[in-house]
């Protein structure tokens, strides 16, 4: 209990400090320009994704799976490999949010929709468009309106993708990640980099043993996220330590 709380403070502060950092008027030298990095992720995922993938494909763009997209850019783990011409599959259960990722990424695939293990009936706790809100069983006090899950299986097989390889799969459906992970069509596709969320032991335990079942490895972690390659196919020559080193 008090070493989950200890991450739950540790991502908080992580998180506040980078909210700080932004709000920041900076002075930038053209040699601070050159070593400039820019991030889009709410814990600088996306630095270690994008070195991680870039050097490690034979072509310069793949594939993203950005489940539980919630915006183009805040808090964004594929916006940067979106900027380096990646193209992929954006969901959210929330159809604004579908609606900006249409007109910021058209050439992506932008799909409106509730993920889950399977398809069932469910409902919504949370306002619409919050950071908060989450799929729940649809007798939870406070639930709204039903909806009908669906899987990344199905959404992946409806996809004009469908059939390519997958780099980057990023999951963040608010307490209901390992869902939607469990819903994937591992049995056709291997995605090189899993990118997904786990708050407690619990969660990250479930999440660890089901994943190193699946033949991936952990990379590292950055505040709640937690990032794992596909020990089959990625170079696993470099360790997470070096990798890191290297941001």
């Amino acid at each position: 209990m008090k070493s989950n709380l200890k991450e739950k403070l540790l991502a908080r502060l992580c998180s506040g400090a980078m909210a700080a950092f932004r709000k920041t008027r900076l002075r930038l030298t053209p040699d601070d320009l050159r070593q400039l990095k820019v991030s889009f992720s709410q814990f600088g995922e996306d630095l270690l994704i994008v070195d991680h993938l870039i050097h490690r494909r034979t072509y310069p763009r793949g594939i993203y799976i950005d489940a539980g997209c919630f915006d183009p850019f805040k808090f964004s783990n594929t916006r940067l490999l979106s900027l380096l011409g990646w193209h992929g599959i954006n969901i959210d259960a929330a159809e604004d949010v579908v609606k900006k990722f249409r007109l910021h990424r058209p050439h992506d695939h932008n799909v409106c929709a509730a993920l889950s293990d399977k398809e069932s009936e469910m409902a919504f706790i949370g306002a619409e468009g919050s950071a908060s809100r989450r799929l729940v069983p649809l007798d939870h006090d406070g639930a709204t309106a039903g909806v009908k899950t669906t899987t990344l299986a199905n959404t992946w097989a409806d996809s004009p993708f469908h059939g390519q390889p997958v780099d980057l799969l990023d999951i963040d459906c608010e307490m209901h990640d390992f869902e939607a992970l469990c819903g994937f069509p591992f049995h056709s596709v291997r995605p090189l980099l899993i990118c997904i969320e786990a708050h407690s032991r619990g969660e990250r335990d479930q999440l660890q043993n089901f994943l190193v079942d699946m033949d991936y490895s952990k990379l590292a972690t950055r505040g709640v996220t937690h990032l794992y390659r596909d020990a089959r196919t990625i170079d696993t020559t470099k360790s997470a330590e070096v990798l890191m080193h290297e941001l």
